[in-house]
């Protein structure tokens, strides 16, 4: 069974009889035992069951600013809000593991890694010509200019799934709206 721990501090403020609001909290809240679907051998023939297998971190910044103001028979409200969020698999059972295929995004789960973060080839922009691309390791198929140059991360002269790399977080850090 999972459990969690959150730490929450925060502070509100009014200013000018109400007309301007201020909210700042600081958050931090850590998980274990999330359930998790842990992938298991394919000999099995089976998909594995939920798991109690992670332990998670999420801590960050929320502030907003409000406005109340009167016009006449009108009353006018406004918020600005914004988040700053991070998010980071602290252990889990078992080593990392990797999911998702050639035409949906592949994801990374996994100590030290953002949950779900994108996991792929680093591209080193695009061919200019023909002939560097024929230079360079075939990807799928021989390459030719305007084509996407994929990175030989590890200088073995091919690209394959040994190159692919930590890409980035799948949730956004900062988050804003009015």
């Amino acid at each position: 069974m999972g459990t969690n721990k959150q730490t929450d501090i925060g502070v509100d403020a009014e200013f000018f009889n109400g007309r301007i609001g201020i909210t700042a909290d600081y958050y931090n809240k850590h998980t274990t035992g999330l359930l998790l679907a842990l992938p298991v051998p394919g000999v099995i023939g089976l998909q594995g069951g939920p798991q109690n297998a992670g332990d998670i971190e999420n801590k960050g910044f929320e502030f907003l600013v409000s406005t109340r103001n009167r016009v006449g028979a009108f009353t006018l409200n406004g918020n600005v809000n914004f988040t700053i969020n991070q998010n980071k698999v602290i252990s889990m059972v078992g080593n990392q593991y990797i999911y998702g295929n050639d035409i949906d995004p592949r994801y990374i789960q996994g100590a030290g890694y953002p949950v779900n973060a994108f996991w792929g080839y680093q591209t080193a922009g695009l061919y200019q010509t023909d002939a560097e691309a024929a230079a360079d390791p075939v990807f799928m198929r021989p390459a030719k200019a305007g084509d996407v140059k994929n990175s030989d991360r590890n200088g073995d002269g091919k690209i394959d799934p040994t190159d692919m790399t930590y890409l980035g977080n799948s949730f956004p850090k900062y988050m804003f709206g009015c």
